[in-house]
């Protein structure tokens, strides 16, 4: 029997708590890619931020394979990232989808600045912000705080609004789709919803 999207969350709060502590296991990465190399079957898909410091293999502390990842400034969702997310779910069977959101993200901090910026594509990342940046509270960090957490929800909700399949998916408990948030200072992952 496949694992639950609640058991797979579960096991990579294991493993994040393991990170967060400095105790990652010790893997056979050989037979790790031996193992999925003509069937990958990753576990779940997660959208997140290009930040190197955001590195959902490491901080969930995974084997080779267990996660599809999608990494974009911002965590940002455009038609591509969804389309890959899609691929992951129905394709690939993955049950669980994570848009990750982080601290000290510097394209949340550009998007609450209302800064200028002459780049198309950064203001196409920009944009992409703009709903959680609209909906911000407070001032300062703590605004930067709540956007990075509020775009994770709201990309999230993309998610589950994107493709009907995919709401059929979460319907049929199929599918569950988690934002979360990660803290850089800690290393520990929140679950926002």
């Amino acid at each position: 029997m496949e694992p639950t999207a609640e058991r797979i969350w579960s096991e990579l709060m294991e493993g994040n708590a393991r990170f967060a502590m400095g105790n990652l296991r010790t893997r056979d990465v050989v037979a790790e890619r031996k193992a999925i190399a003509h069937s990958p079957k990753p576990k779940a898909v997660v959208l997140t931020c290009a930040d190197p410091r955001v590195d959902p293999d490491i901080i969930f502390d995974t084997r080779l394979g267990d996660l599809f990842v999608l990494r974009v400034a911002g965590n940002t969702a455009d038609k591509k990232a969804l389309g890959s997310m899609e691929f992951a779910i129905t394709d690939l069977n993955v049950p669980l989808a994570i848009v990750l959101g982080h601290m000290y993200c510097g394209a949340v901090k550009i998007a609450c600045s209302r800064k200028k910026v002459d780049s198309p594509y950064l203001k196409a990342v920009i944009e992409r912000l703009r709903p959680a940046v609209d909906k911000a509270r407070g001032e300062g960090e703590e605004r930067i705080r709540f956007v990075e957490r509020e775009n994770a929800r709201l990309v999230a909700h993309e998610v589950i609004e994107h493709e009907a399949a995919l709401r059929a998916r979460i319907q049929s408990h199929q599918l569950s789709v988690v934002s979360a948030w990660y803290n850089v200072e800690t290393g520990e992952v929140q679950r926002l919803d």
